[in-house]
């Protein structure tokens, strides 16, 4: 169950089960509604001074960063988002 855009579901028993909401951060919304979309900027050490990219799912954020700081991630569904990186993966 999703609350509909502009509502969110509280988690008290003496408060009403759905209120109105101002745009403020909450969980339990589903990545595929477009309002979900995060920005993402990265800059500095390691990374390509690049335009937009593709599309990416949040957890590869987490992989690139491993990647930058040259530390394993085991466990981790998330890709090295490669296209970002100033030296790519080398072969």
């Amino acid at each position: 169950m999703y609350a509909e855009n502009g509502y969110a579901f509280s988690g008290g028993k003496t408060e009403e089960a759905v209120t109105e909401t101002k745009e403020i951060g909450a969980h339990g919304y589903p990545n595929t509604e477009p309002l979900m979309k995060a920005i993402f900027i990265a800059s500095g050490a390691g990374i390509a001074k690049k335009g937009e990219i593709a599309e990416f799912d949040n957890v590869d954020v987490a992989a690139t960063i491993a990647r930058l700081l040259n530390v394993s991630l085991s466990g981790s569904d998330g890709k090295v988002l490669t296209q970002i990186l100033a030296v790519p993966e080398a072969k």
